[in-house]
C-alpha cells in the first residue's frame, strides 16, 4: 500500500489525503509496537534475574526422604551436620566410607540426573517402589533406599558437594536434601584383609585342626555354634545365601506389607481410593529365612508419606519419632519364622491439597505410598486445583529458565523488527508529506 501511494502520488495529487490517513495509522501502530517492545524487554530483564538468582522452591524439605530435612546451604553447614550427627547423617556417611573430614575437603559442583552415563544412584529414607530400587541397611539407622537418580528427578541440574570416600571413589551430597548420590549402587568400602592367624601345630589328640586349641571330640570342631549342624570352616557360618558375613543376619530378612480398609471392608486396599475418615490398618510382616535366630531386632517403618493425609489411631505397641518413623520394642525372630506388627491410621476428614515438595515428588501427591518390601499405594480424592498441579508438574515439559530465555529473546527480536519497520515507514511518510507540501502539491 505504501509503495502504491508513493508511485501514484505524482500523477494524482489528491492521494495526499489517503497518505495522511495512512501516516496517522502508522504512528498509532508504532506507539503500540513500542509499548509491546518495552514490555517484552522488561520481561527479559526479570527473567535474567531469575536465571542469575533463582528462587528457592516452597515446601523444599521432605522428612519422608531427605537425609537432612531441608538440606543445607553451604559446605560448612554440611560439615556441622556431620559433626553433630544430625538425623544420623554422620552414621549414614560413615557407612559408605565418607567421614566429616572428607566433607570438609569436598568441592561445590553441580550434577545432572543422567551424568556418568545414567549410572548415578541417589539414596533416601523412603522407598518409592521404582524399577531397580533396592534397600540398603545402615547399622544403627535402619533401611535406606537406593534408586536411579533420574527415576524421580527431572530438574536440569542439582547443586552438590563432590567428595572422595576412604576407597578413593567419587560421590556427591545434594544441597537440597543431604541425600547421597553415588556412581552405581553405594556399597561400604572394602574391609582390610585380616592378617592370617597362625595355625597351632596338630597333635594326635587335636581332631579339629581348623579351630584354635586342642579338641579331642569331633563335635567340638563346630566353629558356628549358633547354626544347626557342624561347620568346620567360618566360610560356612553365613546364615543365608544373601549374607556377606556370618554376622550379616538382617540380609536373611524378608519384608512384606498389606493394607486393609476397615471402613470400606476391603481386605486389600492397595490401588484403591480412600475417602475422608476411612480407617486403614497396615500389617507388616518380617520373616527370617536364615538358619540363625535374630535377637534384639527393632522393626521400624517410615510413615511420613501416609501421615500427609492421615492421623495415627493406634501403633500397637510402637512409638513414633519426630521424623515420623515408627519403632517397636526389640524382639527375637526365630529361624524360619516371622513376626507381625500393625499400624492403624484414619484418613483426615479434610484431605489436604498442599502443593508437592520440590525435593520429593512423591510428597503430597494425593497418594499414601508405603513400602515394606512391597509397595502399598492408596489413592485419595483430589479437587480441580490439585488435578491441574499434578498434570502441569508430571505431564507437561519442564522448560526451565534457559528455554524461557531463548523463547523470550526470539520474541524480542521479532517484536523489535516490526517496531523498527513501523517507525521507519512512519518517518518516510512524514518526509513525503513535508516535501509534497513544500513543493505546493507538485
Amino acid at each position: 500500500m505504501f509503495k502504491k501511494l508513493l508511485s501514484n502520488l505524482a500523477f494524482n495529487p489528491s492521494l495526499i489525503g489517503q497518505l495522511s490517513f495512512y501516516a496517522k495509522r502508522l504512528h498509532r501502530e508504532t506507539a503500540f509496537r513500542r509499548a509491546g517492545f518495552f514490555l517484552i524487554s522488561l520481561t527479559m530483564v526479570l527473567q535474567m534475574f531469575a536465571v542469575i538468582s533463582p528462587p528457592q522452591s516452597s515446601l523444599q524439605a521432605s522428612p519422608n526422604t531427605d537425609i537432612i530435612n531441608g538440606g543445607f546451604s553451604s559446605k560448612q553447614e554440611a560439615v556441622n551436620h556431620c559433626r553433630k550427627n544430625t538425623q544420623n547423617f554422620k552414621k549414614i556417611m560413615n557407612r559408605f566410607g565418607i567421614d566429616c573430614q572428607d566433607i570438609a575437603s569436598s568441592t561445590v559442583t553441580s550434577i545432572k540426573p543422567r551424568d556418568h552415563n545414567g549410572r548415578l544412584h541417589s539414596m533416601g529414607r523412603l522407598s518409592f517402589g521404582t524399577a531397580g530400587e533396592q534397600p540398603v541397611n545402615v547399622p544403627g539407622v535402619g533401611r535406606m533406599y537406593v534408586r536411579h537418580f533420574w527415576s524421580l528427578n527431572h530438574d536440569p541440574s542439582y547443586k552438590a558437594l563432590k567428595v572422595k570416600d576412604s576407597a578413593g571413589r567419587t560421590a556427591y551430597i545434594l544441597f537440597s536434601c543431604g541425600n547421597l548420590v553415588s556412581i552405581g549402587v553405594p556399597t561400604p568400602p572394602p574391609a582390610p584383609k585380616p592378617e592370617p592367624k597362625p595355625v597351632p601345630p596338630t597333635t594326635p589328640q587335636d581332631v579339629c585342626p581348623n579351630k584354635p586349641g586342642v579338641q579331642t571330640n569331633p563335635q567340638e570342631c563346630d566353629v558356628c555354634p549358633d547354626k544347626p549342624g557342624t561347620q568346620l570352616d567360618e566360610s560356612d557360618c553365613k546364615p543365608c545365601e544373601d549374607s556377606q558375613t556370618k554376622n550379616d543376619l538382617t540380609a536373611c530378612l524378608e519384608y512384606s506389607k498389606k493394607a486393609t480398609n476397615i471402613t470400606q471392608n476391603l481386605s486389600d486396599a492397595n490401588g484403591t481410593t480412600a475417602n475422608p475418615n476411612d480407617t486403614i490398618v497396615y500389617t507388616l510382616t518380617t520373616a527370617n529365612n536364615g538358619e540363625i535366630d535374630i535377637k534384639d531386632y527393632h522393626v521400624n517403618e517410615g510413615l511420613g508419606d501416609v501421615l500427609d493425609y492421615a492421623d495415627v489411631v493406634d501403633l500397637h505397641g510402637g512409638t513414633i519419632d519426630e521424623y515420623k518413623n515408627v519403632t517397636w520394642p526389640k524382639t527375637t525372630i526365630k529361624s524360619k519364622s516371622s513376626v507381625e506388627n500393625k499400624i492403624t491410621v484414619k484418613v483426615k476428614s479434610e484431605i489436604p491439597q498442599t502443593p508437592a515438595s520440590s525435593s520429593d515428588s512423591q510428597h503430597y501427591n494425593m497418594m499414601m505410598t508405603n513400602v515394606y518390601g512391597n509397595v502399598v499405594e492408596i489413592k485419595l480424592p483430589q479437587n480441580l486445583t490439585k488435578t491441574v498441579e499434578l498434570v502441569t508438574t508430571t505431564q507437561l515439559p519442564n522448560t526451565g529458565p534457559g528455554t524461557s530465555l531463548i523463547i523470550g529473546f526470539s520474541l524480542t527480536m521479532i517484536i523489535g523488527y516490526f517496531f523498527a519497520r513501523s517507525r521507519l515507514l512512519a518517518k518516510e511518510m512524514d518526509i513525503v508529506r513535508l516535501d509534497f507540501n513544500s513543493a505546493g502539491g507538485v
